[in-house]
């Protein structure tokens, strides 16, 4: 139980953190003329890509540190 519950912690704070890092990226260019290229990405088709490899970017974090949460609980 201790480790679904480090994974789904893990898991809801890095989705969060990393759904908030894309959202920055994405909203706040650093120049006009990016702003333009990042427009032609923000489309709905793309932001379905671009939440899905923050699920997957967060699932696999969440499991690599659960697992070691688990391995420093035991030592």
């Amino acid at each position: 139980m201790k480790n679904y519950l480090y994974f789904v912690i893990s898991f809801i704070i890095l989705f969060f953190c990393l759904q908030i890092i894309s959202g920055i990226i994405f909203t706040v260019p650093n120049e006009q003329q990016s702003s333009a290229v990042i427009e032609e990405y923000a489309s709905a088709e793309n932001s379905f890509v671009i939440t899905a490899i923050v699920i997957f970017t967060s699932a696999i974090l969440a499991f690599v540190i659960q697992r070691w949460l688990v391995r420093k609980k035991s030592i």
